[in-house]
């Protein structure tokens, strides 16, 4: 069964009458600060009850710049709603509240309008009040201005409220009509169909997404390592003492495989860093594992050569300093990846330790590195 807003062949019927049905939008005009909670509440009525709202919920402190951008959220609005209580609220100019100033506004576009009026605001508590005769005069008169001549409710708390909104947008919808959110009058089959076709995309991008997943950036770059071939000279002992010259063939993968589990997880100096000598000593080892020889020799620019491979497939950073020194060797985040199995196995009776080497300290690790080199150059 298809989940909410899914599109298929059993919902097809049901979203199709529901594309007949229009959503309207809704300005709701108040004051701010003593009616905060009743116009979140309104908000999330209006919501549930599938309108569109729109408000000025952004701007408690309005002022002529922001009315003109009022102005044209009420233009996109198909029903004006004022809600009015115990505050008249801030005055523009001309001597007006911003509050009375929309409501004219939506008069002059021809707005629908509903008033929801507040009961016996004399129960209010004072910070909800007007404080002067002059305010408290302009307050009853805008009250007395939207009772005249249009649908009022009156409301007492903020459950009244919401009841009383909703069932005043529904009988002012049926009398008064409007486009509703279908604005340029497409009608539903149209709509359909580009839902459909949006939906087919939808399923091929999901497609693309599973199979870029499936082949992440480790898995490709073990798949080139796999088809890599690394030629690795070495010499060691033979017979009689006598120095004997061998090459020996490696995969990409199984270098690397060996290799990095053992470049600073096992000991790790203080800046978790690896120079080249123990990256020679991790090749040397790899040599002798394959030719069961218990001591081999190899050459500085077969270590290099090697480091660079690691460095070219991104699984180390590999640094020097300026002056031709010691070079550094740093496992990425992806050379983790590569061998975090590996390193499990390795540290399998000592697992805090394995649990320490993380993504993000390698990360870290990089950050000493280069650190450590800064200070190598001011010295």
């Amino acid at each position: 069964m298809a989940g909410p807003g899914c599109v298929n062949s059993y919902v097809i019927p049901d979203l199709e009458s529901k594309l007949g049905t229009k959503r309207y939008q809704v300005f709701v005009s108040s004051t701010f600060r003593d009616l905060k909670n009743e116009r979140d509440r309104i908000l999330r009525t209006l919501a549930e009850s599938n309108y569109i709202a729109a408000g000025m919920e952004f701007f408690p402190a309005i002022d002529q710049e922001q009315f003109n951008f009022i102005k044209t959220a009420i233009d996109e609005s198909d029903y004006y709603v004022a809600v009015v209580a115990g505050m008249y609220g801030s005055l523009a100019s001309d001597g007006l509240s911003y509050s009375e100033k929309e409501y004219e506004y939506a008069l002059e576009k021809g707005l629908p309008v509903i008033a929801l009026i507040r009961e016996n605001i004399d129960s209010l508590e004072p910070g909800k009040r007007e404080a002067t005769l002059e305010t408290t005069a302009m307050l009853d008169r805008f009250r007395n201005r939207l009772s005249t001549g249009r649908l009022v409710a009156y409301w007492k708390d903020e459950t009244e409220l919401c009841l009383r909104l909703v069932h005043s947008l529904a009988r002012t919808s049926k009398t008064y009509p409007r486009d509703g959110w279908i604005k340029g009058g497409e009608d539903p089959e149209t709509l359909l169909r580009r839902i459909l076709e949006l939906e087919d995309a939808n399923k091929k991008l999901e497609s693309e997404i599973v199979s870029l997943r499936d082949a992440s950036v480790v898995d490709r770059i073990r798949d080139k390592l796999a088809q890599r071939t690394v030629r690795v000279q070495f010499r060691y002992t033979g017979p009689a003492d006598a120095d004997v010259n061998a090459m020996e063939d490696f995969t990409g993968l199984e270098t690397a495989m060996f290799i990095l589990p053992r470049l600073g997880f096992t000991k790790p100096n203080e800046r978790h860093q690896v120079t080249d000598r123990e990256l020679l000593s991790a090749v040397q080892s790899l040599v002798a594992r394959r030719t069961k020889k218990n001591e081999v020799s190899v050459s500085n620019e077969t270590v290099r050569e090697i480091g660079d491979m690691l460095a070219g497939f991104g699984l180390v950073n590999l640094s020097a300093y300026p002056d031709g020194g010691t070079q550094f060797v740093m496992v990425t985040a992806p050379g983790f990846g590569l061998v975090q199995d590996e390193l499990r196995q390795m540290f399998q009776q000592r697992r805090e330790e394995i649990e320490q080497v993380t993504p993000g300290k390698v990360l870290r690790d990089i950050g000493s590195l280069l650190s450590g080199m800064l200070s190598r150059r001011k010295q």
